[in-house]
């Protein structure tokens, strides 16, 4: 607090205060107008340490000087020097924003410090040579008093200092001595006194001992600096409290562009949990007064459970604090502090902890311009912007100049210097380590590189013996403390990046709580709590928009609107859902009237509720005034609906066909036909032609499409599901097409080149002809093939291979197209003899286990469908059929219900060949599975069954043949 009083005292004992870590004041003054009947000064009252501005510090501290004392008094001034120095505040004035008040304040002398002070403004001091000149001022104003000169009137400037403790530790760690002068005696009025008061603090006992001169007929002037911004060691007050807490942490759009940042968010939030946590104490006037009273241990322990932030506070607040936090004996205070936060790192070992605490907690802005939006990077220790960045770091590639003529100085360099790795100034993010992403100091470069040019021509010219060994132990220590600076800048960026993260996290949270916290509000005030629950994550989303922290009633009048749109926005969707319900409901109860061996190729209900009768009624958007769906017409829609998908879908995998050319369904009437007919009937005229050419386009495609040849691959699902591999004619691929996920529909098709390929010599082989055979032709015969481009294999003691249908062996074949083993393939038909033997051995497919069946008398299966022994159970009880036939009263459901079954292949029997299976006994008695044995098997079996040591042929045994002739 200053004090402006019209008391001549000498200007030696002005104490000019550096403002170099003094926030800049603004200067606000109170006129005060004294009584008449009084002539008395202002008494000033005692501040509270809330209202002391923070002083900074000057190599001394001066003890203020009585002007008029006893013989029996005297006065020691001390001086304690300050071992250590904090950085710059980020509300600092920078040092090329003071050069010419220091300039002004070197040269000023006496007189300037009188009018600046008579301004209520301080000169500013921010290194040695200005508290020299200080000092100089100070002992001219002393030879002038001696010359009987009468000092100016100058306003006095009382710092407000703590009492110190009688034994400060000095530089080295030590107790200072007293001094050999005689102390000032105390005065007994103030042994009692509890806490000292201002007025103690004058360097005059009595009123009668200050020479007021003459009398003063003016006004007084009060000068006391007010600041813009609060004390980050102030109690928080309401207003004051949404700014803390929000933390200095970037916007929600700043995030959505790379995470820049234009404030430190580790100060801001850190400052946040420390003022906000539940067992923080708000701070009281007067408080603090007592504490300095205590010897320095028990303040040691007193400070050593704050935060390195609060020291960091602390030591701005005034010289004495300063004095007591920065001095060398109180590096235990800040290991302690650092120790006592587990999420805190400690600082490198080149770096004080003061120093760095200031670096990590100070305002984010660069070191060498002064913009924001620079934190600080680890790997260098200092801060850069983005313009900084590029004008005094460089890359790898721009020093391909510097180094032509020592082509081996670039690898040894970047060696020797640290790297960095920053994305940029306002991020912590960083890139990948690598020699295209770092980048060095400039100055460290260039110096670098003229001591290695030295090295090396040193080295080169042979002048030193043993150069090169001394090089070697010169550059490891520097490659040491390259590799350090770069591990220890790795961890700290990962745990700034970490709790950049971690905060994040916390933020989202508690927005998210906060709008499922309105969403419950407005369930409460009517509405759907369906809406609300699901308007909750937008309503999170606009508040992170908006940077919502907290909803007050009136803040959330101005926020209802937003509110409410998405709430309705979620209903309309909610209602659209219901609606297509409805559609799918009226979709299954056509279905019924159905036999459910057509539900394989209805089209899924995805595609019907596209169609215009269905989508018009789902995609009502308005809450008011809902039609609803006309059911007759929709259950008279759906047969036009079907047939209609079903021509297009063929029409689009008859075009793929080679050699077949695709007619335009459309009719158009010429002008002699039109004549005498009217609109109506023109029209009626075109359907019906319309109608008579799509009868015939279909005719001919289903003649095309059911020949054995006709297969197609589906594009979408054949690299992973074996049904789409080779899809044989229109009926299956209508199946497949039908059996599509609702969304994820298989509409993507092409003709199989390969397979084509392949059934044209399996049906030569069944002795068809393949330009006419039909599919139905071709399954008749069951035929059994053998690949005989497969390796043998070993299937339960049996080294065989797989015995395929003509479907399979086709689908394998285009399997393997790419295998250099298939690039011919090779299938033999097996004989009659061997096809019944595996016909006889293989298992039934579809299983009757699948739950996939279905009675095909009536819809009782349509949504859940059965085994093969529940629906024939079914069949009998309901619709009294004794004898239920597979195929015909009993049906298995293709496609339809085997979604989690889709590509699960038939189990294929291995057949014997190494050595060949293809004997049979002929005196045991042959039942309905007929056995076929190998020649070391047969032996044993006629010796111990039949007492046979010679076995012979046609008596005891006969041989099949295995392949067709």
């Amino acid at each position: 607090v200053q004090v402006a009083l019209p008391i001549p005292i000498p200007p030696s004992q002005v104490v000019v205060v550096p403002a170099a870590l003094e926030p800049e004041p603004v200067a606000t003054s109170t006129v005060i107008t004294p009584s008449p009947e009084s002539n008395a000064p202002i008494a000033p009252t005692s501040p509270t340490l809330e209202s002391v501005a923070p002083l900074a510090t000057s190599s001394t501290i001066a003890q203020p000087t009585p002007t008029t004392m006893d013989a029996n008094e005297t006065t020691a001034q001390v001086e304690t020097p300050i071992t250590e120095s904090v950085p710059v505040p980020g509300d600092a004035v920078r040092p090329e924003e003071t050069g010419s008040a220091q300039a002004e304040g070197g040269a000023g002398g006496e007189e300037t410090g009188a009018s600046q002070l008579a301004e209520g403004q301080l000169p500013t001091a921010s290194d040695d040579s200005n508290a020299t000149n200080d000092d100089d001022a100070g002992d001219d104003s002393d030879d002038q008093n001696q010359e009987g000169d009468v000092p100016p009137r100058v306003p006095l400037v009382v710092p407000v200092i703590p009492p110190i403790p009688n034994s400060v530790p000095d530089a080295d760690g030590d107790e200072e001595q007293p001094s050999n002068e005689e102390p000032v005696p105390p005065r007994p009025e103030l042994e009692d006194a509890p806490l000292p008061e201002l007025d103690e603090l004058f360097p005059f006992h009595e009123e009668e001992d200050i020479d007021l001169g003459p009398t003063f007929e003016g006004q007084f002037v009060v000068y006391g600096p007010v600041y813009d911004t609060p004390l980050p060691f102030n109690e928080l007050e309401d207003t004051e409290l949404p700014e803390v807490v929000k933390g200095n942490f970037a916007s929600f759009f700043q995030l959505k562009c790379g995470h820049e940042f234009y404030r430190n968010y580790v100060r801001g939030n850190t400052m946040r949990r420390l003022r906000t946590a539940k067992d923080s104490v708000k701070g009281k006037p007067n408080a603090l007064q007592g504490v300095m009273q205590l010897p320095v241990e028990l303040l040691f322990d007193i400070l050593e459970l704050a935060h390195p932030m609060d020291l960091m506070h602390l030591s701005r607040t005034s010289k004495g604090l300063r004095k007591v936090v920065l001095s060398k004996s109180s590096e235990s205070v800040w290991k302690a502090a650092y120790s006592n936060y587990d999420d805190l790192n400690n600082p490198p070992e080149d770096i004080p902890y003061p120093k760095w605490t200031a670096m990590m907690y100070d305002d984010a802005r660069c070191d060498f311009c002064g913009d924001p939006g620079a934190l600080l990077d680890f790997a260098l220790g200092e801060h850069y912007c983005e313009r900084c960045q590029c004008k005094y770091l460089m890359e790898q590639t721009q020093l391909s100049d510097i180094t032509e003529e020592f082509p081996n100085l670039l690898p040894t360099l970047f060696q020797l210097l640290p790297a960095t790795y920053r994305q940029s100034g306002g991020k912590y993010q960083c890139y990948y380590e690598s020699d295209s992403n770092a980048r060095y100091r400039r100055k460290d470069v260039e110096k670098m590189v003229e001591e290695l040019k030295r090295w090396f021509m040193t080295i080169d010219e042979g002048m030193i013996p043993d150069a090169g060994q001394k090089f070697k132990e010169w550059c490891e220590p520097q490659m040491q403390k390259a590799r350090s600076l770069s591990d220890s800048a790795q961890m700290y960026n990962n745990w700034a990046t970490n709790f950049y993260y971690n905060l994040c996290t916390e933020l989202s949270m508690k927005q998210r709580a906060l709008a499922d916290s309105c969403m419950k509000r407005f369930a409460k005030m009517g509405y759907d709590e369906q809406d609300t629950n699901s308007a909750a994550s937008d309503v999170y989303y606009y508040f992170r928009s908006v940077e919502v922290w907290e909803i007050s009633p009136k803040s959330l009048e101005k926020h209802k609107s937003e509110i409410i749109s998405k709430i309705e926005a979620q209903k309309l969707d909610r209602m659209k859902r219901e609606r297509r319900v409805i559609v799918d409901k009226t979709y299954d109860d056509y279905k019924k009237t159905l036999k459910p061996e057509q539900w394989a190729g209805l089209p899924p209900s995805d595609i019907v509720a596209c169609e215009d009768v269905f989508c018009d009624y789902i995609a009502q958007d308005t809450l008011t005034d809902v039609k609803e769906l006309d059911v007759p017409k929709a259950m008279a829609a759906f047969p036009e609906t079907i047939n209609n998908w079903h021509f297009q879908r063929q029409k689009e995998l008859y075009d793929l066909l080679p050699g077949v050319e695709i007619e335009d369904e459309y009719v158009y009437l010429e002008e002699k036909e039109c004549e005498g007919l009217s609109v109506e009937e023109i029209s009626k005229r075109t359907t019906e032609l319309r109608k008579a050419k799509k009868a015939s386009m279909k005719a001919k495609m289903d003649e095309r499409m059911k020949l054995a040849r006709t297969m197609f691959s589906c594009i979408s699902c054949k690299s992973g599901r074996h049904a789409g591999l080779a899809v044989f004619g229109w009926k299956e691929a209508c199946v497949h097409m039908a059996g599509s996920y609702s969304h994820y529909f298989h509409s993507n098709w092409e003709f199989c080149s390969v397979g084509y390929a392949a059934a044209s010599s399996l049906i030569s082989q069944l002795g068809l002809d393949p330009d006419t055979a039909t599919l139905e032709e071709v399954d008749a015969k069951d035929a059994r093939f053998l690949c005989m481009n497969c390796p043998t294999k070993s299937h339960k003691r049996v080294q065989g291979r797989k015995a395929y249908t003509w479907r399979e062996c086709v689908a394998h074949a285009v399997e393997k197209q790419e295998d250099f083993t298939h690039a011919i393939p090779t299938c033999l038909l097996l004989s009659e003899d061997a096809t019944a033997f595996i016909r006889s051995h293989e298992l039934p497919h579809p299983t009757p286990r699948r739950v996939n069946w279905s009675c095909n008398h009536c819809p009782e299966h349509l949504e859940t469908p059965a085994t093969f022994k529940d629906a024939e159970k079914h069949v009998k009880e309901a619709h009294s059929i004794e004898n239920p036939v597979k195929g015909v009263d009993v049906v298995f459901l293709h496609g339809r219900y085997e979604r989690n079954h889709n590509g699960k292949r038939r189990p294929i029997f291995h057949y014997g060949v190494e050595p060949t299976c293809h004997l049979i006994c002929q005196l045991c008695r042959q039942g309905r599975v007929r056995r076929l044995w190998t020649i070391q098997a047969l032996v044993p079996h006629l010796y111990h069954s039949h007492g046979i040591t010679m076995p012979r042929s046609t008596r005891d045994y006969t041989k099949i043949e295995v392949y067709a002739t």
